[in-house]
């Protein structure tokens, strides 16, 4: 009867252990959003500065939603879809060996949303050779879809003088 007892008692807490265990699974790694979205900008930004991109814009593509809007600070302004992936390819060769930083970025995200703004520090040579230095303020709308972050939207805006902009928006005449 002891043995009987004895063994019980070590099934007993066998089982016990095994439904603790059970019952406190180890918690799943939460995501930060946040991070992951700057993880990406980041990603994005090296590879704009690849030998690689300047040879294949496509590269980038990974990063760019197939309905991706962009309001871009060159005419007509407002790409969508197809041709917002097409404006970030004539990038590469617009300003071939072109460098870009993206400075002063500021991520917020939240779930499966999130946005970047940061400015961007564009220099190098123009097509034609002629040096050139660009700030653009930018703004990237993150979306996480099926496991996977994709700019959704981009915003591209060059701060200018109050003088220029009224140049550029004075109605033209004949």
């Amino acid at each position: 009867m002891a043995m009987v007892r004895k063994m019980f008692v070590v099934g007993a807490a066998l089982m016990a252990g095994g439904l603790l265990g059970a019952a406190s699974p180890k918690p799943a790694p939460q995501s930060d959003p946040a991070a992951e979205i700057t993880a990406a900008e980041r990603k994005m930004e090296a590879i704009y500065n690849s030998p690689e991109y300047q040879k294949d814009p496509t590269i980038i593509h990974p990063y760019l939603s197939p309905d991706m809007i962009l309001f871009d600070v060159l005419e007509p302004g407002v790409f969508a879809g197809e041709a917002a992936i097409r404006r970030a390819d004539d990038i590469a060769s617009e300003y071939p060996g072109g460098k870009v930083a993206f400075g002063d970025m500021k991520v917020h995200a939240r779930g499966d949303m999130g946005y970047a703004a940061y400015i961007q520090q564009f220099t190098g040579k123009d097509a034609a050779g002629r040096p050139f230095s660009m700030k653009i303020l930018t703004t990237d709308t993150w979306e996480k879809t099926d496991g996977r972050w994709w700019i959704v939207h981009q915003q591209a805006t060059v701060p200018m003088d109050a003088a220029t902009l009224v140049q550029l928006v004075k109605p033209k005449t004949n």
